[in-house]
């Protein structure tokens, strides 16, 4: 009677939807580096929103401070980004890219200032998006000034993210104002 089914076998494992990294605990300021840059390459908005700080974990929302030619594009980089902003734009990301792709970011001549339970790094960045929307630019490059603090449990997070233009090259906070 029970030879037609087999409901006690174990079927094969499937594979996950969003490839993965191996995350480190941000116990310092490259770790929480290292996880954003590899969240943004994987596409994983879990990881990637995890690098950010949360108002009920450590009492500071997090806040992203465009430049002035993007805020002038796109009013919804002028009225305070918050953190589900900042998740909104890269889900809006994640579905306009082919599946396959996957997104570049490379940080050079990073400045880390460290005093405490705080830190300050700046540094150059580029961000490759291998999107086809006609108009937008591809490659996204300028200058960031990250704010970060460890909180209760000694985990770093980025509190504040200032976007800087350096030369003529669109910048991430276009990115963001596009895909908001």
């Amino acid at each position: 009677m029970l030879s037609g089914c087999d409901i006690f076998t174990t079927r094969a494992p499937e594979a996950p939807d969003v490839p993965r990294f191996n995350y480190l605990q941000p116990v310092d300021v490259s770790s929480v580096i290292t996880n954003l840059v590899n969240s943004v390459s994987t596409k994983s908005t879990q990881y990637y929103v995890k690098s950010f700080s949360d108002s009920l974990k450590n009492g500071k929302s997090f806040q992203f401070v465009a430049n002035a030619e993007a805020v002038s594009k796109y009013a919804s980089l002028a009225f305070g980004w918050s953190l589900k902003d900042e998740e909104q734009y890269f889900n809006n990301i994640i579905n306009k890219i082919p599946k396959e792709s996957s997104i570049s970011v490379i940080f050079d001549d990073e400045q880390l200032v460290s005093f405490g339970d705080s830190a300050y790094l700046s540094a150059n960045y580029s961000v490759t998006v291998p999107h086809n929307i006609q108009g937008l630019a591809n490659v996204f490059s300028g200058k960031l000034q990250f704010k970060l603090l460890r909180d209760k449990q000694q985990l770093w997070t980025i509190y504040q993210w200032q976007d800087i233009k350096s030369g003529e090259s669109t910048t991430w906070s276009e990115l963001k104002g596009y895909f908001n």
